[in-house]
């Protein structure tokens, strides 16, 4: 029953290391998006929104994997257990070396990713601030243009 259960952590951490790659990858494409000059703003959301289902994916594996681990981890820490499951416990200490270094580049990744993304944003606002000042510089000068090519009636006599 043991094997089994350790099968199932192995496993597991294959599997979270698939779902790693894809959200690494999922990461560079939009990292790819950001470097164009007009970005693709429902692309990058597509992105997002996968990468959502991914992290969903992982947290129920996380989940699983914690609850198996409970069954079998005082076997797998134990001198006995250590000599029996010597090759089980290598491939998973391998695997979790595996994750981690997914895990450190995606963060890495998605870090760089919001820098870019803020950077973006501000200068969207920027034009946007632009725009609503060179409006209102428009607007004012019209105003003072009108203004000036007034002239009240000179052939108008104000004598009642």
């Amino acid at each position: 029953m043991e094997k089994q259960y350790i099968t199932i952590l192995i496993e597991s951490l294959q599997k979270k290391s698939a779902i790693l790659s894809e959200l690494i990858g999922n990461s560079k494409n939009q990292a790819a998006l950001l470097k164009e000059g007009m970005v693709d703003w429902d692309a990058f959301d597509r992105g997002t929104d996968a990468k959502s289902d991914l992290i969903n994916a992982l947290n129920q594996l996380d989940q699983g994997f914690e609850t198996v681990f409970a069954h079998v981890g005082e076997l797998l820490q134990s001198p006995e257990g250590k000599k029996t499951y010597a090759q089980q416990i290598r491939t998973l200490q391998e695997l979790i070396t595996e994750v981690t270094d997914k895990s450190v580049e995606l963060q890495a990744d998605e870090a760089r990713n919001k820098a870019v993304v803020e950077k973006k944003f501000q200068e969207y606002r920027a034009g946007i601030r632009k725009g609503r000042t060179s409006s209102r510089v428009a607007y004012g000068y019209y105003q003072n243009m009108n203004q000036m090519n007034y002239l009240p009636p000179q052939f108008l006599d104000n004598k009642k």
